[in-house]
């Protein structure tokens, strides 16, 4: 296999360009030390972290276009102090590279601006797309409980486009093996409202959204975006002057 000097302009793949936006990066490529002199990678780590990860993806693609059988060997990323670059200078015949390039000059190359707000649907997905992988992918996280066990009462999050929506609703109605989220907050943040003996019939109706702390509010919305229909807050789901429920 020959190894050239330089990149074959013949077998060079189509320049692409990447923002963090538009993906989700594999640990090799989030490492803080991925721009250093030189750093091998296998390439069967790489066809596997392709399957989620967009600039892994995008090298892979530069092999492919090369049409060449490499096999499975180990890729070296360089990058040198004038013009930080991560490349596989020379595999056969095959060229592939990243430049890192200044946010400013974004619009001299198309690419998309960073989103002004993390509240926006492409943070949501992202979040969404990390959790699923957790759930199917890492031993730990993707363990599943068979306990038949639920919460004496959670909150019901309508999850809708509508504006939020929260009620209280009982064990009882809880469907078996629904999953919730679960708040943990520093005390005195969740305000004033609280769930008591007087409340709580009203509280299984709709609890007012209006009077609940920045906080909660805040966790109600993240279990809407997050598709979750049921959410655990101490305040709002124990009966705070009921013995029975401590």
């Amino acid at each position: 296999m020959s190894t050239p000097t330089s990149p074959s302009s013949a077998l060079a793949p189509p320049a692409t360009f990447l923002s963090v936006q538009d993906g989700t990066l594999c640990e090799f490529c989030r490492d803080d030390e991925l721009i250093q002199p030189i750093r091998t990678r296998a390439l069967s780590d790489l066809i596997q972290s392709s399957r989620y990860c967009e600039l892994c993806e995008r090298w892979l693609r530069a092999l492919e276009h090369s049409q060449q059988d490499v096999g499975d060997v180990t890729l070296v990323f360089l990058s040198s102090p004038e013009r930080p670059k991560v490349a596989w200078p020379h595999i056969g015949h095959v060229w592939a590279a990243l430049d890192t390039i200044d946010i400013d000059d974004a619009k001299d190359i198309n690419l998309k601006p960073l989103p002004g707000s993390d509240q926006g649907e492409t943070t949501w997905k992202s979040v969404r797309e990390w959790l699923d992988r957790c759930d199917k992918h890492h031993q730990d996280c993707k363990h599943k409980k068979t306990s038949a066990w639920k919460p004496t009462q959670l909150l019901h999050v309508c999850n809708t486009q509508a504006a939020l929506q929260v009620r209280l609703v009982e064990s009882q109605d809880i469907p078996d093996g629904a999953e919730y989220l679960t708040l943990s907050h520093c005390p005195g943040a969740g305000g004033t409202l609280q769930l008591t003996l007087s409340n709580i019939e009203a509280f299984k109706s709709s609890i007012p959204v209006d009077e609940l702390s920045r906080v909660f509010i805040d966790a109600c919305n993240t279990a809407k975006r997050l598709s979750h229909d049921y959410l655990w807050i101490d305040a709002l789901c124990i009966i705070q002057d009921g013995p029975a429920d401590w």
